[in-house]
């Protein structure tokens, strides 16, 4: 009977640890998607300040 609990309980350790294994590899991959989120996004700020820029140098040449 011993055994069989020995075997039972090392089981749940493996899916436990299985289970960790992929909790942490889901984990970094939102962080790789938050960093991949972030950099689109300053990119996107840099290019709305260039069209601003631009907008302002064209209306200052119109007037």
């Amino acid at each position: 009977m011993l055994l069989d609990s020995q075997g039972y309980i090392d089981k749940l350790h493996k899916t436990v640890y299985d289970k960790n294994r992929r909790l942490n590899d889901m984990q970094n991959h939102i962080y790789f998607l938050e960093d991949e989120l972030y950099a689109l996004t300053q990119d996107n700020n840099v290019q709305e300040n260039n069209a601003q820029e631009l907008n302002t140098m064209v209306y200052d040449e119109a007037v």
